[in-house]
């Protein structure tokens, strides 16, 4: 093992020959960071499978028209859901 590497050894792996490390994902316990199967069901619907698949979303789940005006900033701890005239889910809600 490469002696700059050591402190890395267990989340990232060097990548050769910069010398530079990338992060890898752990064994598949992260919860989803986009639903594309909640596309076509109501927006409350829709809310209620993502707060019941990850709890710590609760209260940042926010069910927003198309089109609708939204800061760009980027948050792990939302997800936005874009609904369609009829309250559908438009796209695949995701975090951010």
């Amino acid at each position: 093992q490469r002696k700059d590497c050591n402190y890395f050894h267990q989340y990232f792996l060097p990548l050769e020959p910069m010398g530079q490390a990338i992060r890898i994902r752990g064994g598949g316990d992260e919860p989803p960071s986009n639903w594309p199967n909640l596309v076509g069901m109501t927006g409350e619907e829709a809310r209620e499978k993502i707060v019941k698949v990850d709890s710590t979303l609760a209260g940042n789940v926010h069910i927003i028209p198309e089109g609708s005006m939204c800061t760009m900033d980027f948050r792990t701890d939302r997800v936005r859901i874009f609904i369609d005239a009829e309250g559908k889910v438009a796209r695949q809600p995701q975090r951010g």
